[in-house]
């Protein structure tokens, strides 16, 4: 099926902010809105912000960020937790 849009109108709100698809530091994608809400406030995924941002508030406030080593370690774990939950 084939639609044909003769006029479309983008509207561009002064108060929308455009994330990027994945985390800049893990590259996972960012996939909730509770995660587009970490990305507003410290630049990167939930698991990112636990496991580095929060972590080392002060460094990270002034632009430390961290190595490929320390988040492949974070990924190996987060790798090894299940990504279901069992209901009792």
């Amino acid at each position: 099926m084939f639609m044909r849009f003769d006029e479309i109108t983008k509207i561009k709100s002064e108060s929308f902010k455009q994330i990027p698809l994945d985390c800049p530091i893990c590259g996972i994608m960012l996939k909730t809105s509770d995660i587009a809400e970490s990305f507003d406030e410290y630049g990167c995924c939930e698991e990112c912000k636990f496991s580095f941002a929060e972590t080392n508030m002060k460094k990270w406030q002034s632009g430390w960020r961290p190595t490929k080593k320390q988040v492949d370690r974070v990924l190996k774990n987060r790798a090894k937790l299940p990504t279901y939950t069992v209901r009792g």
